[in-house]
């Protein structure tokens, strides 16, 4: 058995009808992007972390990029212990997981695959040189390089598991190949800048904390230690076992499953993102399922691409020229952008608390398969997604709470910022492309006082012009158009001091998971997945995050205590989920 609260363990590898015009001033790429629509697409041109054998991997080639201005904002953020972000993970399992079976796991995902075509007698006389070999640390000591140890008494601490065919005296590691490649990238400077490093040292940190702690209260605590970029990965791993007999999301596998647990992944948001985070889960259920039934790890399989922001960067510097040569153009996206950037709603009816030391709270419901079912037909009724409906619900919701306070306006701007996959925008790969490739898709959207009674019609609209905005890279443009148009970001202090509020709330969905993470193995079952994230200092102060999995809608409200009470977001999620309940009926 694992020792409860043991010190951490360090391992190598791892609205109503349609608004007049006037108002509609979300819907701008709409009217205005016209030839915009058909940014030509560029080749990959990121690195790769699969191609390239570490004994003629240079130096030059492990700068994998430089961040941009996104990522460089989270990058900052992190310095001053805001922005973080979190994927709490139930699992339930056939077997106790201890604590020998997630170092074991953990390394896995991190480790190269055992390379059978670069095969070197450890015991030969002809060294690799040195600079090639990799450095390991273990229970916070350094080893480098490799070949200074014995094969024995090397492999006995990466607590490795080798087939019965497989020789440890016989075998080093390349880094021509990972379970997950992310795993292997941290962020160094490099003439100034922070870029994207291939690490050579692998430094986790893993704890097993004590049955049943609070999952939410472990991300504040995580939160307020940071995480730091000299050490890949960037990330740390909590693993709380849950109190015995507790209730399960499926009870149908409690005769199986009998064993629960919750896995924190606590991610550097500048590397990765949920999509990422999702597919890492996949790794690590599949890899856990291995170790927990005594079997080799498939090391040959790789999950994911890492590749930098060069794509991206190139579309935009393309964009701006063309928006150079069309003034008339620019200066009406500048009104636009202006329009969009402005102070929430629900803060004339609710104010701000305000208060020293802010911090994030969260609040998480489940939709049932049989409700979230009756949800679904009704939107394919209508013709909506249900990314529509949510965000139609929400702006439903915040009128709803405002006349409620005696707010009795007949109509109310709404500023929604949808988190957006940049990999629509990108070259199409054989692999998922890992990395941080995600920005914010604005719409100012109107809301009659009466939007309850034309629910439907309502979202057609925001699904209609949500379409046109993503179908015309808006993400893109509006990016773009953003930094052409408002005071200059610096991110070394943006974050110093809680920025302006620039929109009334950010809305992910990302759709149903269930294939990206499975989750189905003989031994692993995932019951629940939740996103979390930091929004106090943050230019948003709350962010609603929505995804299905196994039949089931999750939801979670991170908020800012400085901008919104305990009290008014119930309030808002209780409101959210009747008017899904009666729309649906």
């Amino acid at each position: 058995m694992f020792t409860i609260m043991r010190p951490a363990v360090r391992v190598w590898g791892v609205a109503s009808s349609t608004p007049p015009p006037s108002t509609r001033r979300s819907f701008y790429l709409a009217r205005t992007l016209g030839s915009y629509n058909s940014i030509p697409s560029f080749p990959p041109t990121s690195t790769s972390l699969s191609s390239v054998d570490v004994r003629e991997l240079s130096e030059k080639a492990r700068w994998l990029g430089l961040l941009n201005l996104n990522s460089r904002l989270y990058f900052e953020a992190h310095k001053v212990g805001v922005k973080h972000s979190s994927m709490l993970n139930n699992i339930i399992t056939a077997r106790p997981i201890h604590h020998q079976n997630m170092i074991d796991t953990l390394f896995h995902l991190c480790k190269p695959k055992e390379a059978t075509s670069h095969i070197i007698d450890l015991n030969e006389q002809e060294r690799t040189p040195r600079q090639s070999l990799m450095k390991i640390t273990v229970s916070g000591q350094t080893y480098a390089p490799l070949c200074q140890l014995s094969p024995p008494e090397l492999f006995e601490m990466m607590n490795v598991r080798f087939t019965s065919t497989h020789k440890c005296e016989k075998y080093w590691y390349t880094l021509s190949s990972r379970k997950i490649p992310i795993l292997r990238v941290n962020i160094k400077p490099r003439g100034g800048q922070p870029w994207y490093y291939e690490d050579e040292h692998i430094n986790l940190d893993f704890q097993v904390l004590e049955e049943g702690a609070n999952p939410s209260e472990e991300f504040q605590k995580l939160s307020k230690e940071g995480l730091g970029t000299e050490d890949a990965p960037l990330m740390k791993v909590r693993m709380i076992p849950g109190v015995t007999d507790a209730s399960c999301a499926f009870p149908e596998y409690n005769k199986d499953f009998p064993h629960q647990y919750a896995i924190i992944f606590f991610v550097h948001h500048s590397i990765m993102d949920g999509t990422s985070l999702a597919y890492m889960l996949q790794a690590f259920v599949e890899v856990l399922d291995s170790v927990l039934r005594g079997q080799s790890v498939d090391n040959t399989k790789q999950i994911g691409v890492f590749v930098s922001h060069q794509e991206i960067t190139e579309k935009e510097l393309l964009i701006e020229k063309m928006l150079n040569n069309d003034q008339g153009r620019l200066r009406e996206l500048k009104q636009e952008v202006l329009a969009c950037t402005k102070s929430p709603e629900i803060l004339r009816g609710y104010p701000a608390p305000g208060g020293p030391n802010p911090t994030s709270h969260f609040l998480h419901r489940e939709i049932q398969p049989e409700r979230f079912h009756k949800i679904y037909l009704r939107c394919k009724q209508h013709g909506v997604t249900i990314n529509t409906a949510l965000q139609a619900t929400v702006n439903t919701a915040i009128v709803e709470l405002l006349k409620e306070a005696g707010i009795h306006d007949e109509d109310f701007n709404i500023s929604v910022s949808n988190n957006t996959s940049l990999r629509r925008y990108m070259a199409k790969r054989p692999s998922p492309i890992l990395g941080v490739h995600v920005y914010h898709t604005t719409q100012l959207v109107n809301v009659n006082r009466n939007v309850k009674d034309s629910f439907w019609n309502f979202a057609k609209i925001i699904g209609s012009d949500l379409k046109t905005l993503l179908t015309s890279e808006a993400s893109l443009v509006q990016s773009v158009v953003r930094r052409m148009t408002l005071p200059p970001i610096d991110p070394t202090t943006y974050f110093r001091t809680p920025p302006p509020l620039t929109s009334d709330y950010l809305l992910t969905n990302m759709g149903d998971v269930s294939a990206m993470v499975g989750g189905d193995t003989h031994s692993v079952r995932v019951t629940g997945i939740y996103n979390v994230s930091e929004m106090h200092s943050s230019s948003v102060m709350c962010f609603h995050s929505t995804h299905t999995f196994r039949g089931r809608l999750f939801y979670t409200l991170s908020y800012a205590s400085n901008y919104i009470t305990h009290d008014t977001a119930e309030r808002l999620v209780n409101m959210i989920f009747t008017i899904l309940d009666e729309v649906s009926e």
